[in-house]
C-alpha cells in the first residue's frame, strides 16, 4: 500500500482530475467542485487558519475520535455537520482552480508539521490531533469523497 503522503500529494489528484463538472455523486448533495472545496476547507483547521471551532461537546468529540482515529472506521455516508446541511457558495471560478488550492493546502499541511509532528491542532468534529492523526483523517476524508463519486 502506498504511503498516506503519496496518496494525499499525488494519488488523490490523479483521481480528482477525472471529475467532470457534471459528475454525479452516489450520495450526498455536493457536486464535484463543492466537494473539492469541501476537501480544502478541512486543511484550514490543520494549519490553524481556523481555530477554536468545535462542532460537538467533549463527549461527542471523544466518540468521533475513537471511531475515526483510534479504530480507523470509515466515514458514514450523508454525515450532517453544523452549517453543512446545505451547499455552501463556491469560492473559486472552476474546479481546476479549486484543485490548485487543494494542492497548495496539502503542501501547506506538510510544511506546517515539518518541524514538530507532535504539535496538535483542533479538528472541529474529532478534537485535538497531531500530525499522524491529521494525515490519517485527511486520507480517510479524501477516500470517502472519492468513493462518493465512484473514483475509488
Amino acid at each position: 500500500m502506498e504511503s498516506l503522503e503519496i496518496f494525499l500529494k499525488e494519488t488523490q489528484f490523479v483521481k480528482l482530475n477525472l471529475l467532470k463538472p457534471e459528475s454525479k455523486p452516489e450520495w450526498g448533495i455536493m457536486p464535484p467542485q463543492h466537494m473539492v472545496e469541501h476537501l480544502s476547507s478541512l486543511y484550514l483547521f490543520t494549519i490553524e487558519k481556523i481555530k477554536d471551532v468545535r462542532f460537538f461537546d467533549e463527549t461527542k468529540l471523544k466518540k468521533n475520535y475513537d471511531y475515526l482515529i483510534r479504530d480507523k472506521k470509515p466515514f458514514h455516508k450523508n454525515v450532517k455537520l453544523p452549517g453543512l446541511q446545505e451547499l455552501q457558495p463556491l469560492k473559486f471560478d472552476s474546479i481546476d482552480s479549486a484543485l490548485l488550492v487543494l494542492k497548495g493546502f496539502v503542501k501547506d499541511f506538510y510544511a506546517f508539521f515539518e518541524k514538530d509532528k507532535t504539535r496538535k491542532t483542533l479538528h472541529p468534529a474529532v478534537g485535538m490531533l497531531d500530525f499522524d492523526e491529521w494525515e490519517w483523517i485527511l486520507f480517510a476524508h479524501s477516500k470517502h469523497h472519492l468513493m462518493q463519486f465512484g473514483l475509488m
